[in-house]
C-alpha cells in the first residue's frame, strides 16, 4: 500500500464516517486502521519505522476526513437554526379602520 492510497482511504471513510456516524465511533475506526496498517505493513516486509509513520498518516487522515465530512452537516444545522430564531419583519398596516 503507498502512503498516498493510504492517505486517499483514510481521508474518504472518515469523511463517511462523519457524515453518517457520531464522534465515538472514530476511536475504534483508528484502532481498527491502527491493526490493518500494521498487518498491511508486516505482509510487505516494510521496516518498523516506515510501518509506524504509515499508523501516524492514517490515524491523522482518518481524523481530518471525520471533520471535513461533519463541517456540510453542521452548516445545515446552524443556517436552520438562524433561519428560526431570526424573526420575521411584520408588515405595517397600510389602512387604519377609525374607531
Amino acid at each position: 500500500m503507498t502512503m498516498e492510497t493510504l492517505i486517499l482511504v483514510s481521508l474518504c471513510v472518515g469523511a463517511a464516517a462523519g457524515v453518517r456516524l457520531r464522534v465515538f465511533v472514530l476511536f475504534p475506526l483508528i484502532f481498527l486502521g491502527l491493526v490493518v496498517v500494521t498487518a498491511w505493513g508486516l505482509a510487505q516486509n516494510q521496516t518498523v519505522w516506515s510501518i509506524i509513520v504509515m499508523n501516524f498518516v492514517g490515524s491523522a487522515c482518518l481524523q481530518l476526513g471525520y471533520l471535513a465530512g461533519m463541517v456540510p452537516g453542521f452548516l445545515v444545522v446552524t443556517a436552520r437554526q438562524s433561519r428560526r430564531e431570526r424573526p420575521q419583519p411584520v408588515r405595517p398596516l397600510l389602512h387604519r379602520q377609525p374607531l
